[in-house]
């Protein structure tokens, strides 16, 4: 239940405009800024806050298949920090490049258990592992409890991968990784294990925010709400060259630039400080 400091987007965008004095230049005919546009800007400064200052983390099981070495990242990754094997208490997945295997001449052919990825012939959203694997990534099986046969349901992740799931785990969460339950019966379920998978930690971009009467990306904490308008102004008033404009935009700044220091103090370290890939 969101406290004191939670603002939703309607809430921001009069806060933000009662700062800009719903300033507009003439060439634009006087117009006030719509509240569309003032929207479009909250969330441009939600995904600079979440690129820059490596705000929003996330951890995803990817399952490896068998002589399959290319695979997709999730939609909302803005950058990788960690790929790992087996899961969070498994070893570190180490950076390679196929411009360095031609380099030493090796062949990117071989199969086992990767122990390096690549991504400079892939597209920006896509991994590949080195060497290809041999073996499907593992699975653990429970019986349902009311006889030996039935139907295999089916779950499909954010990414849209298909995967076994037992549904009665709690908050139908496995290592981080969120499913959306499909099918219907009293079924024998599988569950996807982290051990012989990717599992990887990246920086994740927020959720859009469009809905006026809902609160932000949960990610986002409370304590920064009342602050956006500040980040959010001074985007707006960027075009203006009028002196108290260039004066409003330095203090907007200065009260951001502080919400976002406090941010730090709580842990959320700068991507310039994370593990580069």
């Amino acid at each position: 239940m969101p406290r004191s400091y939670a603002r939703t987007l309607a809430q921001v965008i009069d806060d933000t405009l009662r700062l800009c004095g719903d300033f507009r230049e003439e060439e634009a005919n006087g117009r006030k800024f719509t509240r569309a546009e003032v929207k479009a800007r909250v969330n441009e400064v939600l995904l600079d806050l979440a690129r820059e200052e490596g705000l929003l983390r996330e951890v995803r099981t990817i399952p490896l298949e068998a002589d399959t070495y290319v695979y997709t990242l999730p939609g909302d990754c803005l950058r990788p920090l960690r790929i790992g094997l087996h899961g969070i208490d498994g070893y570190v997945i180490q950076p390679t490049s196929v411009a360095q295997a031609d380099f030493y001449g090796r062949a990117m052919n071989a199969d086992g258990t990767p122990h390096s990825f690549f991504r400079d012939t892939l597209t920006m959203n896509q991994i590949g592992v080195y060497p290809t694997p041999e073996n499907a990534g593992s699975t653990s099986t429970t019986k349902s409890g009311y006889d030996d046969e039935g139907l295999l349901r089916q779950v499909q992740d954010e990414d849209g991968n298909r995967l076994p799931y037992d549904a009665n785990r709690a908050l139908r969460r496995v290592r981080g990784a969120p499913f959306l339950r499909r099918g219907r019966g009293r079924i024998i379920r599988q569950v996807i294990s982290t051990y012989g998978n990717l599992q990887v930690i990246y920086l994740r971009s927020p959720e859009r925010w469009t809905d006026e009467t809902k609160y932000p990306d949960s990610g986002i904490p409370e304590f920064l709400h009342k602050d956006l308008k500040y980040a959010v102004a001074n985007v707006l008033l960027r075009t203006s060259k009028k002196r108290v404009h260039k004066t409003k935009r330095a203090r907007f700044h200065v009260k951001w630039r502080g919400a976002i220091s406090l941010a730090r103090s709580y842990g959320l370290m700068p991507i310039s400080e994370a593990t580069p890939l």
